[in-house]
């Protein structure tokens, strides 16, 4: 029997702006998250209705903070730890 491995989701390249909209945004407030934690902050704001990757074109950054912003919890020198409080 063979085993397989399961290819994590990257949303790195398919919402590559998204990503970089999510960390302006937290930037903008003096925080910083890698690409990894925008993608798992901004899925985690997703299932909470119970879709995929909800699109933010018409979001500002101040949206997209406050939207993120239940997500997470500051971390030394401004870095950002995901979890859900």
């Amino acid at each position: 029997m063979r085993t397989i491995k399961v290819i994590k989701n990257n949303h790195h390249l398919e919402y590559k702006k998204d990503i970089q909209l999510i960390q302006d945004a937290l930037i903008d407030k003096g925080f910083y998250a890698s690409p990894e934690q925008c993608v798992e902050l901004w899925e985690m704001y997703s299932n909470t209705f119970e879709t995929g990757w909800m699109h933010m074109e018409f979001y500002s950054k101040e949206d997209i903070y406050t939207r993120i912003k239940p997500y997470f919890e500051a971390g030394p020198e401004g870095s950002v730890d995901t979890r859900y409080l």
